[in-house]
This record gives structure tokens, sequence and C-alpha cells, in this order.
């Protein structure tokens, strides 16, 4: 659990070198996750890039596709 928080920390960095990232999933895994993980070892700053990025995930699953 203690390499949780720095792997976390190094995802947040690495989302922060790509420009205009978008993360897509399937399912509700995923969005568990990134809210766990936010909780557990804090959350990117309001209104970054990577706050954005997590934000507006695409779930392929529940998608609205018409």
């Amino acid at each position: 659990m203690e390499d949780e928080g720095r792997i976390w920390r190094e995802l947040l960095g690495i989302l922060e070198t790509v420009e205009k990232a978008v993360i897509i999933h399937y399912g509700s895994y995923e969005t568990t996750f990134l809210r766990r993980m936010s909780e557990r070892h804090g959350k990117p700053p309001k209104g970054s890039i990577v706050a954005e990025t997590i934000e507006v995930t695409v779930n392929l699953v529940f998608s609205n596709a018409r």
C-alpha cells in the first residue's frame, strides 16, 4: 500500500505531460479507481490539465452513442 501513493503521483505526473489526454475505459472500474486514489492520495489541483482529464473520462459501455 505504501507504493500505491508513489504510483498514483507518477500517474498524475505522466498525465501532465500528455497534451489533450483522454482516458477511455469500459465500465465503472476506472472511475471508481480514480475517485478512490484521489481520496487516498490527493486530488490533482482543481482546474489543472490532470484534474480535467480525470473529470471527463470516456466510458464506452455507458456512452450515449447515437
